[in-house]
């Protein structure tokens, strides 16, 4: 019998293809780099990142790398259409809003630099981002009511709406206000133990209130609030020094302190108190590291904490082995600087940096500039997305993602990103004066805002998943 070659490609080809197109691809960058430099103009820009909103998009890209500092004016191209929008001051952000564009039609986009020498060669084409208008009348809900007095921290599990009202109550210093899903009633729980909430948590039909003040030790408590009933039980430990986040592990609770000591260059250094969810026993875990910590998520191996002053730069993550308590700080000063919340789904741990903001949930990101760590190795990359904000809470729930990044420009919007397609929707007609908070419950996304509505002292806007 006579051997005969088989017409499928080998591995090797397949390898050896697999180089020449990243050869390519490197020798194209390189070469648009020399091109740039050779004449003066400017080289491509990079990192053409793209939101789709109502008949408009919002465009982000990097700067070229060959004579970036001459640019005087970068130019962004719709294709279809040719539509153009302009900038020429760029400080601190390379954005561009576009619009008049067609709603239901989908769009790539470049952006050329500009200087002396003239126009420089123009960035490839965007991937491709449908525009469409969104049914927002009937998809959001402004919920107001006398109880709501600074709300900020929110949770929603699958009946209920939870929201930390940091002020007002019938003792003064704070309340929690449930909202029915069902119904939109809302009623509210008064109790001597809550005292400026500043974290709100469920988990086995206890929802769990981090007060910053008070206790018996009187640097903060936790109020436990029985689902079911709406009993209030306290509990008090000299651990708990002003707890501001905290993070469920099979059968423990990890609650995080935000100031039990300070270093000698006068940062607050915070703490864990982990509790035995069986028998209560409460264990303090302290470390260095922990400098103005912000917020603390977990896998069931490890626990993440966002160190916003911790590593050689401004910010670190602290990542705590469950097993042993052993502590590691990741950091990375060109990506991680001044976290302000984290979040896990399992495969990659994000962290958002002060600035920006996201909630995720599922298959779903927001992407402001954010770092992604490795659960495994703590590598670390970037993800440049589009918009710079002020959120307080990352959030992974169903198969959307909200990012709430509460102040932009003096306005305030939704985006909601689809990881596995890269498409993007600006929900910027949602009014949202100063959003303090984030939930989901897979069916809705929940947002407190401290400020506004019908009694000024703040509401909560409701958002129907489905409407994207």
């Amino acid at each position: 019998m006579s051997a005969t070659l088989s017409s499928r490609p080998t591995t090797l080809t397949r390898l050896m293809a697999a180089m020449v197109i990243l050869l390519m691809a490197a020798s194209t960058v390189e070469l648009e780099t020399a091109a740039g430099a050779a004449t003066g103009v400017p080289s491509a820009p990079r990192l053409v990142h793209i939101v789709g909103g109502d008949t408009l998009v919002t465009v982000t890209w990097a700067p070229p790398s060959a004579n970036k500092t001459s640019v005087a004016k970068y130019v962004v191209t719709a294709n279809p259409s040719g539509k153009t929008c302009e900038l020429t001051s760029y400080f601190p952000q390379l954005r561009c809003v576009l619009t008049g564009l067609k709603n239901g039609t989908s769009y790539t986009f470049t952006v050329a630099a500009l200087n002396k020498k003239g126009i420089g060669t123009a960035s490839r084409p965007s991937s491709k981002v449908k525009v469409m208008g969104l049914p927002m009348s009937s998809s959001v809900t402004e919920i107001n009511d006398p109880s709501f007095d600074q709300p900020g921290a929110i949770v929603a599990d699958n009946s209920n709406v939870w929201v930390a009202n940091y002020t007002g109550g019938a003792y003064g210093n704070g309340s929690i206000s449930v909202i029915k899903e069902s119904t939109g009633t809302v009623t509210q729980i008064n109790d001597p133990s809550i005292d400026q909430p500043d974290g709100i948590a469920e988990n086995g039909g206890v929802v769990w209130v981090l007060n910053s003040a008070g206790g018996a030790y009187g640097n903060g408590s936790i109020s436990e609030i029985d689902a079911a009933t709406g009993a209030v039980t306290q509990l008090n430990d000299p651990s708990f020094t002003f707890p501001v986040g905290i993070t469920f592990d099979g059968g423990y609770a990890w609650v995080l302190n935000a100031s039990t000591s300070t270093d000698s260059n006068g940062n607050e250094v915070g703490s864990i108190s982990e509790i035995d969810l069986a028998n209560g026993a409460i264990t303090s875990l302290a470390s260095n590291s922990f400098q103005s910590v912000t917020a603390i998520t977990s896998n069931g191996n490890y626990v993440w904490v966002a160190d916003q002053f911790g590593g050689p730069g401004s910010g670190a993550v602290s990542k705590i082995d469950i097993a042993t308590g052993a502590v590691t700080v990741i950091s990375k000063v060109s990506v991680i600087h001044n976290p302000i919340d984290i979040a896990t789904n399992g495969n990659e741990v994000w962290v958002t940096n002060e600035g920006e903001g996201l909630a995720v949930s599922g298959t779903t990101a927001y992407l402001p500039l954010i770092a992604m760590i490795n659960p495994d190795t703590d590598a670390v990359s970037a993800a440049y997305g589009p918009l710079p904000g002020d959120a307080r809470e990352t959030l992974w729930e169903g198969t959307s993602a909200w990012f709430d990044p509460a102040h932009e420009y003096s306005s305030s919007y939704v985006d909601e990103e689809n990881i596995a397609t890269g498409q993007v929707l600006q929900l910027d007609t949602i009014d949202l004066t100063n959003a303090a908070g984030i939930a989901a419950d897979g069916t809705d996304v929940w947002i407190a805002d401290n400020s506004g509505g019908t009694s000024g002292n703040g509401y909560v806007t409701k958002i129907a998943e489905s409407l994207s």
